[in-house]
């Protein structure tokens, strides 16, 4: 609201009636939209169907095996479900267009992830999504640009890799998440934050970022997360704890599943256990952490509290639920892996309309500056191709006692609060 109780976010569409055969229809020509913040989205449509259709391949690069399996599969499922319908909407807009998956996994380490961008490349294929960690990204990133490929990344947020290229990234970037991080811990009264993190291009961005937000003390631990030494790390770690206020101090890790083995670590009798723990949003409703009774034990006894990007903020968008009920996951979708079918939909829809004869260059100018109201919400990109609009939601791991059945049970991280 705004100073007068007013809402400042809105969105207003363009219409213009018609003669269509005996009758008149309304048709849209635009769009405004004002979230409340950030400079308002204004795009004309003019839409049409290109006369060029056929099959278009699009390399679905996503990590299906190793720390991001779980994220990686989820997705997949997403793009799946995502092609099917573009396909049949294509359809009945009169066009033979059909986007093929060629799927590849990456197993989230930057070394096969050039490999496999190598082969994708020599395929001629130049439509990528994937490669949704900002390690592997940062790997390929000199190949992609010398070849002129767009990709479209659903989970990259590594603010070094903020640049005018032809990557597009579907989440806001780190220099969001840090601040979100900061503000609630500077609520809880902590002056000093120990941040044990990856040594790579996601670990030392969030690093540094965090650093330039947080009004404190932070002292910065780093681990090789291919071959991690958990045990030295985390006795430093309790050192540098131990000099400070245990109200006051707090544990940040920037890391992904391995959290599982840095909790489990952690000796009986350290200082860490006195302290609160943060995570990032790479731990963020980590299913390897929940499935671990006694490390989830842990973490809740430590309120390990982690963001992650959602588009939707508070308000409520059926279209999440519908995707829920279609998929029938486990477990609802995580909100940060929605985004990916909306990148799909973009892909696809700017070869409706310029045709599969279109250069790459043509196909990257629409996805750059196309915006619109999707299953993710409103995606609009800034002009580095990262996503301008959306929100973080930060999760705790509790425990739930059902004494029916005698025993203690983890039970799902639950949404804490919004930011």
């Amino acid at each position: 609201m705004d100073e007068n109780g007013d809402t400042l976010g809105a969105r207003f569409m363009l219409y213009q009636i018609e003669s269509q055969g005996d009758g008149y229809n309304w048709r849209c020509l635009g769009q405004y939209v004002n979230p409340g913040f950030g400079k308002p989205i204004i795009q004309t449509i003019k839409w049409t169907v290109a006369k060029e259709g056929g099959n278009v391949r699009i390399a679905v690069l996503l990590p299906l095996t190793g720390d991001l399996a779980h994220d990686g599969q989820e997705m997949l499922s997403i793009l799946r479900y995502a092609a099917e319908h573009f396909n049949q909407y294509a359809e009945s807009c009169g066009s033979d267009l059909h986007l093929e998956l060629v799927v590849e996994d990456t197993a989230g380490d930057p070394d096969k992830a050039a490999a496999v961008i190598k082969k994708t490349l020599s395929q001629g294929i130049k439509n990528i999504i994937g490669l949704i960690s900002s390690s592997e990204l940062a790997e390929v990133k000199p190949l992609v640009d010398a070849a002129g490929a767009i990709v479209i990344s659903p989970t990259s947020s590594a603010p070094s890799l903020s640049t005018k290229d032809r990557i597009y990234r579907l989440v806001l970037n780190d220099a969001a998440q840090t601040k979100a991080l900061a503000k609630l811990m500077q609520q809880d009264g902590k002056k000093n934050v120990v941040v044990l993190y990856r040594d790579d291009t996601y670990g030392q961005d969030l690093v540094k970022s965090f650093q330039s937000n947080f009004q404190g003390k932070v002292t910065p631990l780093a681990y090789n997360p291919a071959h991690p030494d958990f045990s030295a790390l985390l006795q430093q770690a309790g050192q540098t704890v131990q000099k400070g206020i245990s109200s006051e101090t707090a544990v940040l890790a920037v890391s992904y599943d391995e959290i599982v083995t840095v909790l489990k670590d952690i000796p009986a009798d350290s200082t860490l256990l006195r302290v609160r723990w943060y995570g990032s949003d790479g731990s963020a409703l980590s299913h390897a952490l929940q499935a671990d009774q006694e490390t989830a034990a842990k973490a809740a006894q430590l309120s390990y509290t982690a963001p992650d990007y959602t588009p939707y903020g508070d308000y409520f968008t059926p279209l999440y639920a519908v995707l829920n009920n279609k998929l029938q996951p486990a477990e609802p979708s995580k909100e940060s892996s929605v985004s990916v079918f909306d990148g799909l939909w973009l892909l696809g829809c700017a070869y409706l309309e310029k045709g599969t004869s279109a250069d790459i260059q043509e196909i990257n100018s629409y996805v750059g500056k196309h915006a619109f109201c999707g299953l993710s919400g409103v995606l609009a990109l800034d002009e580095n191709g990262d996503r301008r609009f959306g929100y973080y939601k930060f999760y705790q791991l509790y425990t739930v006692i059902f004494t029916s059945v005698n025993k203690t049970i983890i039970e799902s991280q639950k949404c804490k609060k919004k930011n």
